[in-house]
């Protein structure tokens, strides 16, 4: 189980577009830094090739990332290289970062990073159908979010989405 839930083999696992759809409802978000020709959601992106680990999000960008799920290697970023990008560019840049990231609860990046720094976390209802297919993710998966903004009567109305939880003010 560990390796499929922790594996650095598959990396495309492609957003339900009904779950992108009411996210940007409320966030509109207008970068994609993790994506390709095939699965972004914005029409600004950056592939692999363009590296968007090391863009610049700034400039009042609003960003969905939903990164590579597999763990950091010697010759490949990892979804913490991600959060850790998310929360620095929120910080630094004054973004809005909104992450689509396994559940991982236990790991370092959730506590350095996402409960440490994060705005919110949804906390998904039920098993994504990544792709857009029929069988659920074999993990649970959340929101997070970096932000100074304020969304709290927004995130309101994303219930359905699962349970939502604000870590600071």
């Amino acid at each position: 189980m560990d390796r499929v839930l922790l594996s650095t083999g598959n990396n495309s696992w492609g957003t339900p577009q009904k779950f992108f759809d009411r996210l940007n409802q409320v966030f509109r978000f207008t970068l994609d830094p993790c994506a390709d020709e095939n699965n972004h959601k914005c029409d600004k992106f950056y592939t692999v090739q363009d590296d968007g680990l090391s863009q610049n999000w700034g400039g009042g960008q609003v960003v969905f990332c939903n990164p590579p799920y597999s763990r950091r290697t010697k010759d490949n970023p990892g979804q913490e290289d991600w959060i850790e990008k998310c929360c620095s560019e929120s910080e630094n840049n004054k973004i809005t970062a909104v992450m689509l990231i396994p559940a991982r609860t236990d790991t370092r990046p959730q506590h350095e990073y996402v409960f440490a720094h994060a705005k919110y976390i949804c906390f998904v209802r039920g098993r994504l159908k990544f792709n857009d297919g029929a069988d659920p993710a074999p993990f649970p998966s959340e929101v997070v979010v970096f932000t100074q903004d304020n969304f709290d009567e927004e995130i309101k109305g994303l219930s359905d989405l699962g349970f939502w939880i604000k870590l600071r003010e």
